[in-house]
């Protein structure tokens, strides 16, 4: 192996690196759960609608959606900091959008659970 392929190059890493990537980042579960509530997904079973539905992968942000086993057990890990700081994210994002469709903040809002 030449010096410039070695992660170990002057003693920078004491160990090899390791490269592999798998599963979904907290992020992208994020993103998944979150396009599953927009698709009409009210606990982690919908989301298996999500993934079966091939004819909108193409413009799903997270590629691979996870089973709802998976995403179930992988949302575990989320400790409350984490959630709050995921409910704030998605108020910014809500916010923004309304300002972009021209509605004001203290409009009010017509709810229509069905």
């Amino acid at each position: 192996m030449a010096e410039s392929e070695n992660p170990r190059i002057s003693g920078v890493f004491p160990a090899p690196v390791k490269q592999r990537r798998r599963g979904l980042s907290p992020g992208e579960l994020t993103v998944a759960i979150a396009e599953a509530q927009l698709a009409g997904a009210e606990c982690f079973d919908d989301i298996e609608v999500v993934r079966a539905d091939q004819a909108l992968a193409p413009w799903r942000a997270v590629a691979k959606v996870p089973s709802a086993p998976t995403a179930r057990q992988l949302a575990y890990r989320f400790k409350p900091t984490h959630i709050r700081a995921i409910e704030r994210a998605a108020a910014r994002c809500g916010n923004e959008l309304d300002l972009k469709l021209g509605r004001e903040p203290g409009e009010d809002v017509t709810f229509d659970p069905d």
